[in-house]
């Protein structure tokens, strides 16, 4: 595991047997400071042209806002995964419904964010660290597509609890994709850190 100057994680390559992780919560700190971002559903940055996909699922507000850095370092197209039914505002409430979910195996149905992913070579999958695990909107979205010969990078927020299971997830779920090192911020990142976290897995920048 490397870590950016200010202790956020850069994961490793990793496919294969689930690793012990001690995060036992619902841990997206999504209540810092972060500026929050509204609105945002599929849009393009005003880059060239790419074949990079930032798709991401946030309920309050710090995974966009990851997504969103990431999206300006690579010039991607950002697209936001909108569930049928809204989890509550309340986090504990919102802790109950996800838990619920998580342990039914529960996958929502996508109103939004589950358009092809044809032309695109590159995925970027941002979650929340929900109960060690993906956010069940992102769940659903992995299982609606192939990945099969796309570059796949995993970014997630947290409470402390970093990936825990999610990279092991996500590897399962793409078996026939390569996982590159994902990301994970508790808190905030620089734009120098994500630079820095992308030349280290060796994403060329636009």
């Amino acid at each position: 595991m490397n870590l950016l100057p200010n202790g956020n994680e850069v994961g490793i390559l990793y496919m294969g047997d689930a690793r012990e992780c001690c995060c036992a919560y619902m841990a997206e700190a999504e209540t810092t400071g972060n500026t929050q971002v509204e609105g945002y559903v599929s849009y393009t940055l005003p880059h060239h042209m790419n074949n990079t996909l930032i798709v991401y699922y946030s309920l309050f507000q710090n995974t966009v806002n990851l997504a969103l850095k990431i999206a300006i370092q690579t010039g991607g197209t950002i697209r936001e995964l909108v569930p049928d039914k809204n989890y509550s505002f309340d986090y504990n409430t919102a802790a109950k419904e996800v838990r619920n979910q998580i342990a039914r195996g529960f996958c929502p149905i996508l109103i939004s964010g589950s358009e092809s992913i044809e032309d695109y070579r590159t995925v970027f999958i941002g979650t929340p660290n929900w109960f060690k695990t993906l956010a069940p909107p992102v769940m659903s979205f992995l299982r609606q597509h192939d990945f099969t010969g796309k570059t796949i990078i995993p970014f997630c927020t947290h409470g402390g609890g970093g990936f825990c299971q999610i990279e092991n997830d996500i590897a399962r779920e793409c078996s026939k994709s390569t996982i590159l090192p994902g990301i994970t911020v508790n808190g905030t990142v620089s734009s120098e850190e994500i630079a820095n976290w992308l030349e280290i897995i060796g994403y060329e920048l636009s």
